[in-house]
């Protein structure tokens, strides 16, 4: 589990940079605000998983994996394509770090969500 913890503090350090970093943006818009929400939300299942807690129930953690499951989808598949459609090497090296990363950070809402059986029968 120790792996699923440093994910876990990764995920928050990642967090807390976009938090610190947002009152020196030149714009900032209610949809700024609102993926600072759905991060720390999404921050839930992961330390639920790591720490083997069960935290609300198991139908909260499917929609939670369900809502960022478009968002890691669209990530897995624009920086490719853009990297395809303009033949540049500035979108290859961000998908060679957003496609891991992407599937780094939700791979624990998975398992928590949809691999968790022990812990759900002992959580309730």
């Amino acid at each position: 589990m120790l792996k699923w913890k440093i994910i876990f503090w990764v995920s928050i350090a990642l967090l807390a940079s976009r938090v610190a970093s947002l009152p020196y943006e030149n714009h900032i818009s209610f949809t700024d605000f609102l993926m600072l929400a759905f991060s720390g939300i999404s921050l839930i299942p992961a330390y639920g998983y790591a720490h083997q807690i069960a935290i609300g129930n198991r139908k909260t953690a499917i929609l939670i994996f369900a809502l960022n499951l478009p968002f890691a989808l669209f990530l897995i598949g624009i920086f490719p394509y853009m990297a395809i459609t303009e033949l540049r090497t500035e979108y290859l090296y961000m998908a060679s770090l957003a496609i891991p990363l992407t599937l780094i950070i939700i791979s624990p809402q998975f398992m928590y969500a949809f691999k968790s059986e022990k812990l759900w029968r002992v959580g309730v």
